[in-house]
């Protein structure tokens, strides 16, 4: 298990209230709020994954085996990110879930972990989106499923808005107006607050073929919301 007796040399990272910076490295490292902690090398087989994360994107096959050869022939140079936070009794994996298959296909036991302490789950999905979108291009897809992510985290207690504020929310979606949410989702995944807006139509009130054929990239947003009579 991904346990560990060095709770106090965690890093910590502050609850945020708006999106994060971003870079375009295609290989994001570690950020400056993982850089005071220390890398540990934890069994493969021991991570625990969470599913608000391991299924956050489709995995890329092509990557998960190009990463498998680099691993054999460089080593595994970069850490995966473990986090934990109140209501979960251990660290979970929320990045690096291709690394780390790439790291079983190769057939390594160990690899690097970065635990990182977060004041709540919402405050671990921002960072993990923040990763995310800085080492892959920010496709309709990808924009899709972070944004329904999101969303669906939200709907579970993420949000601490009021219920009338909830409400003035799901009114603004109906009525394709631009909300304060849909602006800050936006600027977490690095895309125009319309996208937003629109993938939530899409969720609302197009087929289930409509919305697996956005985030397989088969369909653009913008078509798949003229699609659902919106336009």
């Amino acid at each position: 298990m991904a346990h560990d007796d060095h709770s106090e040399n965690r890093p910590k990272v502050p609850k945020k209230t708006s999106g994060a910076n971003k870079t375009t490295a295609e290989e994001a490292p570690v950020t400056t709020q993982c850089s005071s902690a220390s890398t540990r090398m934890i069994s493969v087989a021991a991570i625990v994954t969470h599913p608000a994360f391991e299924h956050l994107l489709r995995v890329d096959e092509t990557l998960r085996a190009r990463l498998a050869r680099s691993i054999r022939k460089k080593g595994f140079l970069q850490p995966v990110i473990l986090g934990i936070w109140p209501g979960v009794g251990h660290p979970v994996l929320i990045d690096g879930h291709v690394r780390r298959l790439a790291a079983l296909d190769a057939g390594l036991e160990e690899i690097p972990c970065v635990i990182i302490e977060f004041p709540d789950q919402m405050s671990a999905l921002e960072l993990c989106i923040d990763f995310q979108t800085a080492r892959r291009s920010t496709s309709d897809g990808v924009i899709f499923s972070l944004t329904e992510k999101f969303d669906t985290l939200m709907q579970r207690g993420g949000d601490r808005r009021s219920g009338v504020a909830k409400s003035k929310i799901a009114n603004a979606i109906v009525e394709k107006e631009p909300t304060s949410s849909a602006k800050d989702t936006a600027t977490l995944i690095g895309c125009h607050y319309t996208k937003v807006d629109r993938t939530r139509t899409i969720r609302k009130y197009g087929s289930l073929e409509i919305q697996e054929a956005v985030r397989k990239d088969q369909m653009t947003i913008h078509k798949a919301w003229k699609c659902t009579g919106s336009a």
